[in-house]
């Protein structure tokens, strides 16, 4: 078992700055005490200001102290509800060393048109390039290969992409990115391995369906200004843009 846990400075300032308001200490006796006291200090002054006939006064101590009361319990539910254990930030921590997530992305254009392959993803609700989880996020000529060739498989399995075309597919580009994931509510290190093919083998419909996987084109134009795709991936496609379309 791996004791060791590899962390970048600037993932783990950003972790211990999110979670800054939910490291909280429990509530002390001390603390509680002073609280205690307080409550009936303010009791107590508020009821002399009436006994006194000064009623006004009276009323602005009550009205002070219902604040201070209100504020104070909100504090004590803040603390319960939203306090971080010593464990829970472990584990925190311990992710950020464990959560680099390598895929292979690819950039399927028609041979004609060079209008881009996409597919619709439930869970984003969302057109993306297709993508498969790659193998390892290792980098070298040796495991570019090896991804190389499961890209190619896949077009000629699953899309049904002839051979020929399929062995064209080459690795465009690679690189680590840092994004912000929402639905697990953490930043991940992603390693995007982004591979190009043309083909003239996929129906030219504007949107069709594979083995009951909807696929769709897009012209990149329409990509770069189709709000979901920039709210939730804007970093993909101007990558794209800048180091595959380019060359």
């Amino acid at each position: 078992m791996d004791t060791h846990i590899r962390i970048d400075k600037g993932d783990l300032k950003l972790l211990l700055e999110k979670r800054r308001d939910s490291i909280v200490h429990s509530a002390s006796g001390k603390v509680i005490a002073a609280d205690i006291l307080a409550l009936l200090s303010l009791c107590t002054a508020s009821f002399q200001l009436f006994v006194a006939d000064s009623i006004i006064f009276g009323a602005l101590m009550v009205f002070a102290g219902s604040i201070w009361i209100a504020i104070t319990l909100s504090n004590y539910i803040y603390r319960k509800k939203n306090a971080l254990s010593h464990e829970q930030l472990f584990k925190e921590i311990e992710g950020i060393g464990n959560n680099e997530h390598p895929f292979n992305l690819m950039i399927i254009q028609n041979k004609t048109t060079n209008i881009i392959l996409t597919v619709y993803d439930k869970r984003w609700d969302m057109w993306l390039l297709p993508y498969e989880k790659a193998s390892s996020s290792e980098g070298g000529s040796n495991a570019d290969k090896t991804e190389t060739a499961l890209v190619r498989e896949y077009l000629n399995a699953v899309l049904g992409i002839n051979n020929e075309d399929a062995a064209q597919c080459k690795l465009s580009f690679s690189e680590h990115t840092r994004k912000y994931s929402v639905s697990d509510n953490v930043f991940k290190v992603y390693y995007h391995r982004f591979f190009k093919v043309a083909t003239s083998c996929l129906p030219e419909t504007e949107e069709f369906e594979i083995c009951g996987t909807r696929y769709r084109w897009w012209y990149f134009a329409d990509l770069e200004i189709d709000p979901k795709t920039q709210q939730n991936n804007s970093e993909i496609i101007a990558t794209v843009k800048r180091e595959v379309l380019s060359l």
